[in-house]
């Protein structure tokens, strides 16, 4: 089986989001220039090295005391597992034989690596035949071996294990054990030699810094004495660097680090990679230096999982990575005729952070060096701003000609700014960002009008019904799906759940999403009266089909085979429920391949139901994501505008996580079967609060069902109502009146006066 790893990725880069540096900023947090001083020079520029040929996973990289490079890799065509060396600081690789211990014919699946200076290998995995990890070590060539070591119990006789290891420079091993002690290790026997425990806590992230151990735990950054296990003087430039005032939440998973330390030629002298760039800093000393800015690099994207990093020869680093599925070899070399700062500024606007548009502007700075895009965020959390005011501020901005020059219109009153002319035209775009790809033409042009287009989603996101074959023709039609549901409710007294999400706010965001998309009249306003049947038929559905004793839709899910929690679903079909034959229905909104996969899955076990995309009212609506737009207040609309063909193409539209590529390409670009030949992963399925559990095998779609899946997409006409100033006070007013604390009249007037006052501002 050569196909775990990449399960893992994909849940391993999403434990460790950090986002700061100049990838973005919250208002007020601006690029201060003095135009009129020099331009400062110098910076390092980040190039992609090649991969050994075949190798699609790094385990390890490594230099050694000869100055040459060792990378210890993994193919994607049979799993086969290579050691290579390169004499020429990575310009080329040459094979040389791991040791047998490690190949993928003695061990099934191998967690992490680290290479020594003196070229040993250790590595962390199961061997064949047997389920839990164990530690490998060896040299190149050799047949290397497992290391029995024997750890001492863990709290509350808990089983204890190895869980990272580290080579010292003299070629010594350190492990970590899940208790969080570091110990060092006799490699060829497993014999521990010392522990380190520092303060008592436990330890969570360590590195080898010449003859000191870094040991951060969940509240300090503490430096011991390699040899001694002492204490030394505490570095708080370091710590505070470290912790940036968060502290250490998630550290490593499936080989992934937050951030990964380098100990400098220079006595005293280490260096610190984490996503918000590479900084030197000496032992004690007062500064943190950065000498490579993550938010203009690779290592701002959040899908990036850091591995290892290393100093060539000529000064430059080699830092070995993920970015998203795709393992990576990045070298950052010092410029100086680059300007320290790229000389164009391109402001862009998001009201929430999103790490799609992160990533894309890391891809988008990676390949335009001369443009700093400045993400500014309208709520951060961090100030108590509400939608309203974030709003208010950026159209105060916007009128004063110090708003964005790009948009993401999610969340925002995107009529109103069309009316108002503040969105310019960009009815060129779509042709051309388009290209030989092609895109989604429907979801592409939704927000044109008069033969002008104002906004283009980057992705969307589709209704889906999963149930019985009667409930899924009415499940376009509220009033029909009501009374529907009523209809089973009399014929099934026992069943929990006639419909999930059974909650008042999921059913009422589910429904909503679907329905809103002809609420609004020509001048943007509601039309009370498709509120008010809105709410009185959801109110019929939540009456006669969700029981109020307990809510039932938080069904779960632990995806053994990616290693980790799938975690509560939101917004999307509960087929685990329909399985569990806790509800007899799903409506949910499906944005991914992978969410197709689960549904089809679960549809080979749930005898007589179908699933089908839900046409409301003879609409097919799709709920835009990431709806990007160019204010026409902007002076730099050319580079707003190639900004936004960069994020149509390809390469941004492929790696895009919250909702279907609007790009076709970049849409049949997630479509590759990450179970690989062999079938799916498997998913333990529990409810909350129950001691049951069953497992589920998770099949990949065929090609029938994918072209299935494309023709869904093809459909897609509509677009829902994203406006959330609109949404928030259908959810306040809903709640209340669904849950009995008010009448519908009560609750409609409410809704029509807060959204008409705010629609008038």
């Amino acid at each position: 089986m050569n196909t775990y790893w990449k399960k893992a990725v994909c849940l391993a880069v999403s434990l460790t989001l950090a986002v700061s540096g100049l990838a973005g900023c919250a208002k007020g947090e601006k690029k201060n220039e003095e135009k009129d001083k020099e331009t400062a020079m110098g910076r390092y520029l980040e190039s992609d090295m090649p991969l050994p040929e075949g190798t699609e996973r790094i385990l390890a990289l490594g230099k050694l005391e000869d100055g040459s490079l060792e990378l210890f890799g993994e193919s994607g065509e049979g799993g086969k597992r290579v050691l290579w060396q390169s004499k020429d600081q990575g310009e080329s690789w040459e094979e040389i034989s791991c040791p047998d211990i490690m190949k993928l014919e003695n061990s099934e699946y191998l967690d992490r690596a680290v290479i020594s200076p003196k070229g040993d290998l250790a590595a962390l995995g199961v061997a064949n035949g047997e389920e839990k990890y164990a530690l490998f070590y060896g040299g190149a060539g050799e047949s290397g071996q497992k290391v029995p070591v024997e750890l001492p119990a863990a709290e509350g006789g808990n089983e204890n294990g190895i869980s990272d290891m580290k080579f010292a420079p003299d070629g010594r091993m350190l492990i970590r054990d899940y208790a969080g002690n570091v110990h060092t290790i006799d490699p060829s026997s497993g014999q521990i030699l010392q522990t380190y425990k520092g303060s008592g806590e436990k330890i969570w992230m360590f590195e080898v810094l010449d003859d000191k151990l870094l040991a951060v735990t969940e509240t300090q950054v503490q430096l011991l004495d390699l040899e001694s296990g002492d204490p030394l003087d505490k570095d708080e430039v370091l710590e505070e660097q470290i912790f940036n005032g968060e502290g250490i939440k998630n550290t490593s998973s499936a080989g992934f680090n937050p951030m990964v330390f380098l100990q400098g030629k220079e006595e005293n002298t280490l260096f610190l990679c984490g996503r918000d760039g590479i900084y030197r800093h000496i032992s004690g000393g007062s500064v943190m230096e950065q000498v490579v800015n993550g938010g203009l690099t690779s290592l701002g994207n959040p899908s990036l999982g850091l591995l290892q990093m290393i100093t060539l020869e000529d000064g430059s680093f080699m830092v070995s990575c993920a970015i998203g599925i795709d393992y990576q070899l990045l070298k950052y070399t010092y410029s100086p005729d680059t300007p320290a700062m790229p000389e164009k500024e391109l402001k862009v606007y998001s009201l929430e952070d999103n790490s799609d548009i992160r990533q894309a502007i890391s891809v988008y700075q990676k390949e335009h060096t001369d443009v700093y895009v400045n993400l500014e965020v309208g709520i951060t959390g961090e100030d108590g701003a509400t939608v309203s005011d974030a709003l208010r501020t950026l159209n105060t901005d916007i009128m004063a000609g110090e708003g964005p020059d790009l948009l993401f219109l999610d969340g925002m009153p995107i009529t109103s700014y069309i009316e108002k002319g503040l969105l310019a035209d960009i009815s060129d775009i779509p042709a051309e960002a388009g290209g030989q790809d092609g895109l989604f033409e429907k979801v592409a042009n939704a927000f044109a009008k008069d033969g002008k287009t104002y906004g283009i989603p980057l992705g969307f996101r589709i209704p889906l019904f999963q149930g019985d074959e009667e409930t899924a023709k009415a499940a376009g039609n509220l009033s029909s799906l009501a009374e529907r549901v009523k209809s089973l409710r009399a014929g099934n007294p026992e069943i929990e759940s006639i419909l999930s999400p059974a909650d008042a706010w999921g059913l009422l965001e589910t429904l909503y999403r679907l329905d809103c998309a002809d609420w609004q009249k020509e001048d943007g306003t509601l039309k009370e009266e498709a509120v008010t049947e809105f709410l009185r038929q959801v109110k019929a559905i939540y009456d006669t089909g969700i029981p109020k004793e307990e809510d039932t839709s938080n069904v779960g899910t632990f995806e053994v085979g990616a290693g980790g929690a799938g975690g509560f679903l939101s917004m999307r079909v509960d087929y685990m429920s329909l399985m569990m034959k806790k509800a007899l229905a799903s409506v949910g909104w499906m944005g991914s391949a992978s969410e197709y996969s689960s549904v089809i899955s679960a549809q080979k076990d749930l005898e007589d139901n179908v699933y089908k995309n839900i046409e409301k009212d003879g609409k097919k609506v799709f709920l835009p994501y990431l709806t990007a737009g160019v204010s026409s207040k902007s002076e730099n609309k050319e580079l707003a505008a190639d900004f936004l063909k960069a994020l149509l193409q390809e390469e941004i539209q492929s790696s895009i996580t919250g909702a279907f590529p609007v790009n076709k390409k970049g849409f049949e670009g997630t479509l590759k079967n990450p179970y690989g030949e062999e079938g799916g992963a498997e998913l333990a399925v529990s409810g909350e609060g129950s001691d049951d559990m069953f497992t589920m095998s998770l099949l990949w779609p065929d090609e029938e069902q994918l072209e299935e899946l494309r023709q869904m997409l093809e459909a897609a006409d509509t677009p829902s109502l994203t406006d959330e100033t609109i949404w928030n006070v259908v959810k306040e007013q809903g709640e209340k009146y669904l849950e009995g604390s008010q009448e519908l009249e009560e609750a409609v007037n409410n809704i029509m006066q807060k959204v008409n006052l705010y629609l008038a501002e």
